[in-house]
């Protein structure tokens, strides 16, 4: 069990830090590769500027590397994972896709013991900077040791 904070400065800069834009099309792989995987084939396709289904989403944020944050704890858990669009995504084009930490937090105690919560966002935007649609997810470390019925003893 940890008996103080694991948030050093150096880990509290990370907060609102992002990675630089990186350019992408949004093509007919992508769109068709998701289609695969979300709905087990590709029921139709789509003509350039037309509205692509959300998920293609998925496909955008992976065009991108997430930033390096330190895993601080053993164990890690996926809490929450959230899609916002402002418009549809349309065929064909070009945004920019860019990964940011939204803040670090830190609980001791709770079921899981001490952990650390690490919400980070992918902003998605069009040729005018606009945001378009982003995606949120809040990853929880901690040391399964410390976990009740996992090992660990309270």
């Amino acid at each position: 069990m940890v008996a103080e904070s694991l948030l050093t400065n150096e880990v509290r800069a990370l907060i609102g830090q992002a990675t630089a834009p990186v350019p992408v099309r949004l093509t007919s792989r992508m769109v068709e590769r998701t289609m695969d995987v979300y709905l087990g084939g590709r029921p139709r396709r789509f003509a350039p500027g037309e509205a692509v289904p959300g998920f293609v989403l998925v496909a955008l944020e992976a065009e991108a590397e997430p930033l390096d944050v330190p895993q601080l704890l053993p164990d890690g858990l996926m809490i929450s994972n959230e899609m916002t669009f402002e418009r549809p995504l349309c065929l064909g084009e070009e945004l920019t896709v860019q990964w940011r930490v939204g803040e670090i937090r830190e609980r001791f105690g709770g079921q899981f013991g001490y952990s650390v919560f690490v919400p980070t966002e992918v902003l998605v935007r069009d040729v005018t900077g606009a945001v378009v649609a982003r995606t949120s997810r809040t990853m929880m470390y901690y040391d399964a040791s410390d976990v009740p019925g996992e090992g660990g003893e309270r």
